[in-house]
């Protein structure tokens, strides 16, 4: 054959051998040689490929929500897109593989068709595949959402906030927590006012107390944003008071020695703090009595006017106080009972006989017994063989007798009389019927010249018939003040 004239991409020309051509591809290249089957020509030599093969993978990236996925949380379910891309000449994307539990995926995991529905915090893996067969490293994206808002508790002194009130003040603690799988609580925040708390209101860092009732209400952020509702807590706070001392003396007044009893029992204390204590102050330089009981006894030996001051205390250490007086009088009558003899008294009258009226008495053993020993009726009277007071004093003197009838019927007479030598300048009197059973008769009466006059006590029943009792009589006393 004769060739035509060499092509500028020839590499060389021969027309005088004939052969085959023998190609070798390589990646991106390929080899070739003239193998002769007559004659002795050969050639060899290689050459770049025309197109360069694509042995780039494919490159994916992920969007949340159309955007850049954030570094923190979310606090809904995110919709998470895929989109892959080739390299450019390269044989384009095949298939994108994904997994959103966090395992590695493979060429069996999910095919990426469309957007991913993220409801809680996941990781997204994936990788692309191109049609080349080119294969991405597998990414991954921590997509953190937490939907739920965090959670806050109150306690008072440490325990479950009680309804029925705290005593002047209580400790306020405040816990919060957002659960498992969230985003941890930013900030917790109060107020005292009853508004509803703020970012800017104080912010909870350490117990806090109230020395009032106080409407506390709280709610807490967590770091995704959640805010939490307004919980509230009333808080009752009571302030402590003393308890009301009440106190009453039974006797108050009477003849030393005087036993008396002194009855707390009707003190009180409504708030938390009870009574705890009890203490007596007798007034009459005896030692005082404290005690958990509200009745106490004390026996007077002196006379005089006393007062009587109850303590009440609380368990809170608060107390306060009541008086009363005590009045322990001496009687100015030395035999007041007769229980030995009739010594200090007389009938003035030789015809009316006192004699000691034994087991008919008011108290003890013996009575005075005033009998008509004459021989006709008359009055039968009973007084002092001397003034009882001797110089009397400015104030009130009392005096009181118990007696009795030998019938019934007749009329007693209580006197006390002042007298200037034997002269009678003033007097009081009482008048009783008399029956067979003890009763008592009192009056009162005030000198007219105190210190200059004497006074003495006169009992009489007028008429009586001879040889007839005229009356019983028993427990005298005079006293002043």
């Amino acid at each position: 054959d004769t060739p035509a004239a060499q092509l500028p991409t020839s590499q060389v020309i021969n027309d005088t051998t004939h052969g085959v051509m023998r190609m070798t591809l390589h990646a991106g290249s390929y080899a070739w040689s003239f193998v002769p089957d007559e004659g002795v020509f050969t050639d060899s030599g290689t050459a770049g490929c025309h197109g360069q093969p694509d042995v780039t993978a494919p490159a994916t990236t992920v969007a949340c929500n159309g955007a850049a996925c954030l570094l923190g949380w979310y606090t809904n379910t995110v919709q998470a897109t895929l989109t892959p891309t080739d390299n450019l000449g390269g044989s384009g994307v095949a298939k994108t593989f994904y997994t959103t539990n966090g395992t590695t995926p493979t060429t069996s995991s999910a095919v990426y068709g469309g957007a991913i529905t993220i409801p809680a915090t996941s990781t997204v893996k994936y990788f692309s595949v191109d049609n080349s067969g080119n294969v991405e490293p597998v990414r991954s994206q921590v997509i953190q959402i937490d939907s739920r808002a965090p959670t806050s508790s109150i306690s008072c002194n440490n325990l479950a906030c009680s309804s029925s009130g705290y005593l002047n003040s209580a400790s306020i603690s405040l816990t919060s927590t957002d659960g498992a799988g969230g985003s941890g609580v930013a900030s917790t925040h109060y107020t005292t006012d009853g508004s509803d708390p703020s970012l800017s209101s104080p912010t909870y860092t350490a117990a806090f107390v109230v020395h009032s009732t106080t409407t506390v209400k709280y709610r807490s952020w967590d770091v995704a944003g959640n805010i939490e509702a307004t919980a509230t807590q009333v808080i009752t706070v009571a302030t402590d008071a003393p308890p009301d001392a009440v106190l009453a003396v039974s006797p108050s007044s009477g003849l030393a020695p005087l036993t008396v009893t002194a009855d707390a029992s009707g003190s009180t204390d409504t708030d938390p703090t009870p009574i705890a204590s009890y203490t007596y102050s007798w007034g009459d330089g005896t030692t005082a009595l404290t005690t958990t009981a509200s009745t106490a006894s004390h026996r007077y030996t002196k006379t005089g006017t006393f007062t009587l001051t109850l303590t009440v205390k609380d368990r809170a250490n608060l107390s306060s106080t009541a008086t009363k007086q005590v009045i322990s009088q001496a009687n100015l009558i030395s035999n007041s009972g007769f229980e030995s003899n009739t010594n200090t008294w007389t009938t003035g009258s030789s015809t009316v006989k006192l004699t000691r009226g034994f087991l008919i008495a008011h108290s003890g053993l013996a009575s005075a017994q005033l009998t008509n020993s004459g021989t006709s009726a008359q009055t039968c009277v009973l007084k002092g063989s001397r003034n009882f007071v001797a110089k009397t004093a400015a104030g009130t003197y009392t005096a009181s007798l118990w007696v009795r009838g030998g019938t019934s019927g007749a009329t007693l007479t209580l006197q006390l009389a002042e007298l200037s030598g034997t002269t009678v300048i003033g007097s009081a009197s009482a008048t009783l019927a008399l029956t067979t059973n003890w009763q008592q008769i009192k009056l009162t009466y005030v000198a007219r010249s105190p210190g200059a006059t004497a006074l003495n006590l006169l009992a009489s029943v007028a008429s009586v018939a001879r040889t007839t009792t005229a009356f019983y009589a028993d427990d005298a006393v005079l006293v002043l003040g």
